[in-house]
C-alpha cells in the first residue's frame, strides 16, 4: 500500500488506465481523481525521456565501436 500511496500523492492520479471514483489514500473532499496513473507516469517522465534516449544511443555507439575493435584484433591473420 505504500507504493500506491506514494504514486497517488506524487503523480496526483489513481487507477491504472481509468481513474476510479474515489482516492485510496487521499481525502475524498479534494474531489475525485481526474487521470489514471499511466497518464500520470507518462507526464512525469515526458521531460526526462529525451536525455535517457541520448545516453542510450551513445552507449550503443560505444559498444558497437568496441565490438568492431575486438573483432578486428581477433580476426587478423598472424604470419
Amino acid at each position: 500500500m505504500g507504493l500506491i500511496k506514494t504514486i497517488e500523492q506524487t503523480l496526483d492520479c489513481q487507477g491504472m488506465c481509468q481513474p476510479t471514483t474515489f482516492w485510496w489514500n487521499k481525502d475524498i473532499t479534494k474531489g475525485s481523481p481526474q487521470i489514471g496513473c499511466l497518464i500520470g507516469v507518462k507526464n512525469e517522465f515526458k521531460n526526462t525521456s529525451g536525455a535517457a534516449a541520448i545516453v542510450m544511443i551513445v552507449a550503443i555507439i560505444i559498444s558497437f565501436c568496441l565490438a568492431i575493435c575486438t573483432f578486428g584484433s581477433i580476426c587478423t591473420k598472424k604470419d
